[in-house]
């Protein structure tokens, strides 16, 4: 949406966590991108086994970013600017189910600030 208007660097730092999105989406994390002006960080979780059926159960990909988070190298091979913005967090250790996310809120902010 953002993207859209036009709004660009409108957004300091986005972190998007159990994200039902494909992460081999280069348009939409360019997108996504161009409205963060530092870091846009997707916090994953290997073991969330809820999004991990209900997505690939209803849904054309197989790639989420919620369950392995976005290879920024393999997207963006020619564009160090966002190679070094777009960064995945392996939330694996803390994360074990899809309601984690809001159960265990405290302890993932902690490892998101000693990630930025």
């Amino acid at each position: 949406e953002l993207h859209s208007r036009g709004s660009f660097g409108i957004v300091d730092t986005a972190v998007l966590l159990g994200m039902p999105a494909n992460s081999q989406s280069q348009t939409a994390w360019t997108a996504c991108c161009q409205c963060v002006s530092r870091k846009v960080v997707v916090g994953f979780s290997q073991k969330d086994w809820v999004l991990a059926f209900l997505f690939r159960a209803s849904a054309f990909c197989t790639h989420l970013a919620g369950l392995s988070g976005v290879d920024a190298g393999a997207l963006f091979k020619d564009q160090p600017l966002l190679r070094r913005k777009l960064q995945s967090l392996d939330l694996s250790t803390i994360v074990t189910e899809h309601a984690d996310y809001l159960g265990k809120i405290d302890e993932i902010i902690v490892e998101v600030s000693r990630f930025l």
